[in-house]
């Protein structure tokens, strides 16, 4: 019995680390989503949960903005200004839900429409 766990074991983290890109980007992207999308319908009570959620999402965005930045980014030339002015417009409109002139709803949305892209390429 012990054998089979450690071979379980071994085989998990096998996994673990043979994962594409694309898989660890989409787990990335879907869980800071996920914690956006506890602050739905919310009317913020809850500040501090909101403030984080939405720093955890304008981080991943100032690095994703990051990278397609990069000259030596292999994406598409069209793909990666789309990326770039996706990140300026998440920067904008965290600050328009923290001064409470928006919803979180269309960041929410966004994260989505690039998951769903990120589904459909794998």
């Amino acid at each position: 019995m012990n054998s089979a766990l450690t071979a379980a074991q071994r085989y998990t983290s096998l996994g673990e680390h043979t994962r594409n890109a694309k898989d660890l980007e989409y787990e990335v992207i879907l869980g800071v989503t996920r914690d956006l999308s506890k602050h739905t319908g919310s009317d913020q009570a809850d500040f501090p949960a909101l403030v984080s959620s939405l720093n955890k999402n304008e981080r991943l965005w100032i690095e994703i903005g990051t990278q397609v930045a990069d000259p030596s980014n292999q994406l598409e030339a069209g793909l990666r200004a789309r990326l770039f002015y996706l990140a300026g417009f998440v920067r904008h409109q965290t600050t328009e839900i923290l001064s409470g002139k928006a919803g979180i709803e269309s960041l929410i949305e966004l994260n989505v429409a690039v998951l769903r892209g990120l589904k459909g390429t794998r």
